[in-house]
């Protein structure tokens, strides 16, 4: 009588476990699929603090960090997810320089969110270019 009920318990556990999120690439570490590569909603925040020690800089030392993260943790055909809460252009132009390095700028999307937030996605294409210039690799 066991085994009679062996397989319908396997396929019982196959249907549970198929249905638990898979863990992408993201910075704050959140649920996510495979197919993304995220900053989050507070991008800024997040690289100041995990990618940066605290330490604030000129805007080529964040967005530099930025490249280096994504050169050595995201995939060609990712969608790149980067926002931030506060809609000051010189983030969105920091967000807009580091999307357009890592793929082709024409795809880049942007959305408001709410009075001052934004988000902006795109496909990765230049992964290579980007792990040749910052280092994707531990060797460099």
């Amino acid at each position: 009588m066991i085994r009679h009920h062996i397989p319908s318990a396997v396929a019982a556990i196959a249907i549970c476990t198929s249905s638990l999120p898979a863990y992408a690439v993201a910075l704050d570490a959140k649920a996510t699929d495979s197919s993304v590569c995220d900053f989050g909603s507070n991008a800024t925040d997040l690289v100041y603090r995990k990618l940066l020690n605290g330490v604030h800089g000129n805007p080529s030392v964040f967005t530099n960090a930025m490249r280096k993260w994504i050169s050595k943790n995201c995939a060609n055909g990712q969608t790149l997810l980067v926002g931030d809460d506060e809609n000051k252009s010189l983030k969105k132009d920091r967000m807009e320089e580091v999307a357009n390095s890592a793929c082709q700028a024409a795809d880049v999307k942007w959305q408001n969110i709410g009075e001052r937030g934004f988000r902006l996605r795109c496909t990765i294409t230049k992964l290579d270019e980007l792990k040749l210039k910052y280092g994707g690799d531990d060797s460099k």
